[in-house]
């Protein structure tokens, strides 16, 4: 009777330690819903996880009572930043992404380099030109900026890839 009890005790155990090493969130296995919004701390997370120095700027937005969070992460190498911004209303996110976007593209032509997509819950942009890599990405009430260059064009789609914007 005792060993049976050390043997189902055992079993509990082992099947603990096997969920934990499966199920614990790490770089590469924390899910997330591409068509929701990230939250700060998934975006502070994954960042982190990826050797990202990871700032918390919402202090620096108090005067702007749309904004809710701003986070800002460099990359180890120093080579880019990402900022995530969360909004009040998807339509402030919105609004952001727009006014960005033509920051970025004063002149408002079409080039083949710009890739642009915009409905109801997202929008993308994408500039490539001039050696920039440049990219607007909008999820609902959320919005990632990234200003790069083309040299580090792989590491950007990778991270972009990892929090799924």
């Amino acid at each position: 009777m005792k060993t049976k009890h050390i043997l189902i005790g055992t079993i509990i155990i082992i099947s603990i330690l096997l969920a934990f090493i499966f199920f614990y969130p790490t770089k590469d296995n924390i899910k997330r819903d591409k068509s929701k919004p990230m939250s700060e701390n998934d975006f502070e997370t994954i960042m982190l996880n990826n050797d990202f120095i990871v700032s918390d700027k919402t202090e620096n937005y108090k005067n702007y009572d749309y904004v809710k969070k701003a986070y800002l992460a460099t990359n180890p190498d120093n080579d880019f930043t990402v900022e995530y911004f969360m909004f009040t209303t998807a339509k402030m996110a919105h609004t952001f992404f727009e006014l960005n976007k033509s920051n970025i593209n004063p002149n408002k032509e079409e080039v083949s380099s710009f890739e642009n997509f915009n409905n109801e819950k997202t929008s993308k942009f994408v500039n490539e030109e001039n050696g920039a890599y440049q990219i607007l990405s909008r999820i609902e009430d959320t919005v990632v900026v990234i200003n790069s260059t083309q040299k580090y064009k792989s590491k950007v789609d990778d991270i972009l890839n990892k929090i799924k914007y």
